[in-house]
């Protein structure tokens, strides 16, 4: 499942190390969380440039949306993840070899085609729209045998909304007021239609009686 790579290209995770060591950064922590049917799944983390908030809610933790039957793929297309948070606008094409050129290209596109759509609406969740189980595993896996070569992936996302715990917990914040928004919205309508108490004196009340009867 290596690679064949030419003298001045790199793989993603060394790309990746790169960028982290640019930016002042620590290496990146990768971690295979299971082999599940087949398919093996990495997760990469990305520490903050800052020591005090390493280890905590900031740091960034990308997992692909899906497996693949490479060992190799599914570490580097983790890797992918990285650089296209750290740096989207930079041509690392241009120095990553196939498969992963191609892997990286469909990911840059996929995230402009998805920038273009959130700023024509306004979606409740950034998560980006993944594709069915059966196309996933038809455009990110091999041949279907246990040592499949890697292969281009052509809709390569990350698994969740959020990249940190601080992310994460900034949504549910978000939603919960989002929530409360709407729930002070229908009880002000609620409120403004209600029936109102009308205060009658006791000669007014006897006169309008003696009119009704």
């Amino acid at each position: 499942g290596k690679t064949k790579i030419e003298q001045w290209q790199r793989l993603p995770c060394k790309l990746l190390e790169e960028a982290c060591q640019r930016e002042g950064r620590p290496r990146p922590k990768f971690k295979s969380i299971g082999k599940d049917k087949s398919k093996y799944l990495y997760r990469v983390i990305l520490q903050d440039a800052k020591a005090a908030k390493r280890g905590t809610d900031h740091d960034i933790i990308l997992v692909p949306n899906t497996g693949v039957e490479n060992e190799e793929q599914a570490k580097e297309e983790a890797a992918l993840l990285g650089l296209l948070h750290l740096t989207p606008s930079l041509p690392h094409e241009r120095k990553l070899p196939e498969p992963y050129k191609s892997t990286w290209l469909h990911a840059v596109e996929a995230a402009k085609q998805s920038k273009k759509e959130q700023s024509k609406k306004t979606p409740t969740s950034s998560k980006p729209a993944s594709s069915s189980p059966q196309e996933q595993q038809e455009t990110s896996t091999g041949s279907g045998t246990k040592s499949a070569a890697a292969k281009a992936s052509t809709n390569l996302t990350t698994a969740t909304s959020y990249v940190s715990k601080a992310e994460k917990r900034k949504q549910q914040q978000e939603k919960q007021k989002e929530r409360n928004d709407r729930i002070r919205k229908h009880e002000a309508v609620r409120m403004a239609n209600r029936d109102h108490a009308v205060f009658l004196s006791a000669s007014c009340r006897k006169q309008i009686e003696a009119l009704l009867r």
